[in-house]
């Protein structure tokens, strides 16, 4: 039975599937003005901080419900949405390309590499602010260039190898 899980057929539409969503991310990004599932979650998320907060049996299991809920309201519209005649497997290739974060990083990460190879400093820490969490007002060349590795290397996992992973999975 699980043979015919892994058959080549399979393997080629999922390949299919994740290159698709892996160039669409690399040419497109996150477009700020579109609806972008991971913006919709966290406002989900903001409208119940308040209720978790003040949960009966405390603001730990509060939080944990509210996530809880996200998540299982999260995976129930995704599930339905990819289900719909004609249009699903449109909607499933945006959501796995919307869910990756590789081509803005490498975007916003070679921008401030471009500012500081042209001694464009003061450009470079205040787009460099946007992505780190630290402050840049005082940051050398050296320092900058070692916080935009950093990033690179945080972010990578955190916004495409674990997202990939699960897309997969």
């Amino acid at each position: 039975m699980l043979d015919n899980l892994y058959a080549a057929p399979f393997n080629l539409a999922l390949g299919i599937f994740l290159l698709g969503c892996v160039v669409l991310d690399l040419l497109f990004g996150d477009p700020k003005d579109w609806p972008h599932p991971v913006r919709l979650i966290g406002a989900g998320l903001n409208a119940l901080e308040g209720w978790g907060r003040g949960f009966l049996l405390g603001p730990f299991l509060g939080g944990a419900a509210s996530v809880l809920g996200i998540t299982m309201l999260t995976g129930l519209v995704a599930w339905w949405l990819t289900a719909l005649p004609l249009i699903g497997e449109l909607l499933a290739l945006y959501l796995g390309y919307a869910g990756l974060a590789l081509g803005c990083l490498v975007r916003e990460t070679a921008a401030v590499t471009r500012l500081l190879e042209h001694n464009k400093l003061d450009q470079a820490r205040t787009l460099l602010a946007g992505l780190v969490s630290r402050d840049t007002t005082h940051m050398d060349r050296n320092e900058m260039y070692r916080a935009v590795g950093e990033t690179l290397a945080e972010n990578f996992n955190d916004g495409f190898v674990a997202p990939f992973f699960y897309l997969a999975f």
